[in-house]
């Protein structure tokens, strides 16, 4: 588990190294999950309120300070505003929000039901862009949402994770996720020839991607500082 509000979590994963590529879905402070009883449906740190704000601070300017490249972080966009201003301020360049449209919406109680989501694109000031897609990309990507959501409440489709990736890094790029989810991040760097470094939270959360990877790959997790595979160590605390 790391803690991506904390400097020393992503020292621990890059181990002195520095992310070509960073692409991200943090919390997006809407208390998803708040209603229902389940505790495998809550988010942490969704929540937030007014400090929302210094939250993704502390995180833009972890990313800025150990990413080299493009970086692409996931938002809500009720929280739109907020991004762009602290991406800035924590020295980031603000390129473009890209539109996830999905393939239907969640019924609400909003007079128009949001059927996309948006990401914002850029990267740290006066870095290079790192741009390896086609000139003939939009800003608009068409991608049906995972027709279960029942590793994570909010997981992404590897395939949108995956167009992020293959546009702006090369294959044995580092790929910087500070909010492992359900591991959509980690598994499109496993298709794409990519190398993942990624932070999670949740403990919960920790063992779906770890499950998720081994299942995918079909090797076994490996803890680096004891030398325990996962089974192992699930065995021991169970």
């Amino acid at each position: 588990c790391g803690d991506s509000r904390l400097v020393d979590s992503f020292k621990a994963v890059l181990d002195n190294k520095t992310a070509d590529i960073t692409v991200c879905d943090p919390p997006y402070n809407v208390d998803y999950g708040a209603s229902q009883e389940r505790d495998d449906r809550k988010i942490l740190g969704d929540d937030q309120g007014e400090k929302y704000g210094l939250f993704l601070f502390d995180v833009c300017s972890h990313i800025l300070a150990h990413n080299k490249g493009a970086v692409y972080i996931c938002s809500a966009s009720s929280e739109l505003s907020t991004l762009q201003k602290v991406f800035a301020e924590a020295g980031g360049h603000w390129s473009t929000f890209i539109i996830w449209a999905k393939n239907h919406f969640t019924i609400g109680r909003a007079d128009y039901q949001r059927q996309y989501e948006t990401i914002l694109y850029g990267w740290k000031e006066g870095n290079k862009r790192q741009w390896y897609g086609g000139r003939n990309q939009s800003d608009l990507w068409f991608y049906d949402k995972p027709v279960h959501n029942t590793l994570h409440p909010t997981m992404k489709p590897v395939e949108l994770m995956e167009r992020a990736i293959v546009n702006s890094s090369r294959p044995g790029d580092i790929v910087l996720d500070p909010f492992s989810g359900s591991g959509s991040t980690l598994i499109a760097c496993e298709r794409t020839g990519r190398v993942c470094r990624t932070i999670e939270l949740d403990p919960k959360f920790v063992d779906v991607t770890i499950k998720r990877w081994q299942v995918y790959t079909g090797r076994e997790a490996i803890l680096s500082n004891s030398g325990k595979t996962f089974a192992q160590i699930q065995e021991k605390n169970s």
